[in-house]
């Protein structure tokens, strides 16, 4: 959570001006979140909120699947630790971070839908579809700052994960989950293992 937040004195108001700021106030209410909340955000991290579904109650899958882990006495490893993941996008440059930010609060409206779609080809186990909805994703259309930002929330953290994998596969018995963006494509994880030498099959 520090990372996310300045803790320097600035705030988004500050280095994002007036009129996006406001923007992303309005937005930010219609999303659950208070402007507490916004004003001591870094852009890339109200850029990922906003990109994200609402909050809503219940147990998150991820959590779901640790919970169900730890209770039967499994080991329990992770792929990347928190820092890796937001880290490496608290490490865009301010600019790019206050280009996806504008972009963000600009097709607000297109992300919750492309979310909806995104839900309805991952209970379809269509990782096709998904491929083409990240592809026409306003972040792939946003120039350099929309390709980093999949190149460093997405690629960057594929090559991480199937190395990090690797040993735990190769003892056998492994259960890993991933999100299910990371798995399809030429750079995607199951790919990556098939280059490492893994059989990859579909088995549900």
């Amino acid at each position: 959570m520090q990372v996310l937040f300045f803790g320097d004195g600035r705030t988004l108001r500050g280095v994002a001006g007036e009129p996006l700021y406001a923007q992303t106030v309005a937005v930010a209410e219609r999303h659950g979140l208070p402007e507490a909340v916004v004003r001591m955000s870094k852009p890339i991290a109200m850029a990922y909120m906003l990109s994200m579904p609402p909050q809503q109650s219940g147990e998150v899958l991820d959590m779901a699947l640790y919970s169900r882990a730890l209770r039967e006495r499994k080991e329990v490893c992770g792929l990347e630790t928190p820092q890796e993941q937001i880290g490496s996008l608290d490490a865009l440059p301010l600019e790019q971070q206050l280009d996806l930010l504008r972009m963000t609060v600009e097709h607000y409206d297109e992300l919750q839908e492309m979310l909806d779609d995104l839900l309805e080809a991952y209970l379809s186990r269509d990782l096709g579809a998904l491929v083409a909805l990240a592809r026409r994703s306003p972040w792939e259309e946003s120039g350099e700052a929309g390709r980093e930002f999949i190149r460093v929330l997405v690629l960057q953290r594929n090559r991480l994960m199937a190395e990090r994998m690797a040993p735990y596969l190769e003892r056998g018995g492994a259960f890993v989950a991933v999100g299910a963006l990371h798995l399809p494509g030429e750079a995607g994880i199951l790919r990556l293992l098939e280059r490492r030498g893994w059989k990859v099959t579909k088995v549900w």
